[in-house]
């Protein structure tokens, strides 16, 4: 998945792409509503600041972590997308 930005759209880069067995995802330039691992990634942190008190260290900390990923629905990144489309490109509530 590339979003347009200027590294993903080198000559160099299309070059060797265009050598690869896989083809890359179209995808709107600079689309934060649109970037799976970006909603992923704000809703696993929002999760994990959830918890009523810090992480006494790195193992618990983990444990969260695991136990916040683990409960991931797969419906979650379809209904940003569907609001983005509601919306017509434009803001969500995500």
């Amino acid at each position: 998945m590339h979003d347009n930005d200027s590294k993903h759209t080198s000559k160099r880069v299309r070059n060797w792409l265009d050598k690869q067995e896989f083809q890359t995802l179209v995808w709107p330039s600079q689309s934060p509503d649109l970037n799976p691992i970006e909603n992923l990634w704000f809703h696993v942190k929002r999760q994990l600041y959830s918890f009523p008190e810090p992480p006494k260290g790195l193992n618990e900390l983990w444990e969260r972590f695991q136990s916040v990923w683990n409960e991931l629905k797969p419906e979650f990144l379809p209904e940003r997308m569907l609001a983005v489309i509601e919306a017509r490109g434009k803001w969500t509530s995500y």
